[in-house]
């Protein structure tokens, strides 16, 4: 959507504008995540749906790259690489 390109621009310049600084700037693209509100608004698991401890897992390991910036990264379970 345009909001995410958005998103991700933004992040882009701003990584680019303090990387001289050594600020690390990534981002997390979620997909959907079975959350008490994805519950309440859509019932039941619609298939491809991660759990709040993979985007969890994912900040964690981001945090420990210190060679990764600029990027985002997607825990989506490979959904934007099927439908792409």
């Amino acid at each position: 959507t345009v909001s995410k390109a958005a998103v991700h621009q933004y992040m882009r310049c701003l990584a680019t504008q303090v990387q001289s600084s050594g600020i690390r700037v990534n981002c997390i693209a979620p997909g959907p995540t079975l959350t008490e509100r994805y519950k309440r608004n859509i019932g039941t698991d619609q298939g491809v749906t991660g759990r709040p401890e993979h985007v969890a897992n994912a900040v964690i390991q981001l945090l420990n790259m210190d060679f990764v910036h600029g990027q985002t990264i997607r825990v989506d379970g490979g959904e934007q690489t099927f439908t792409s």
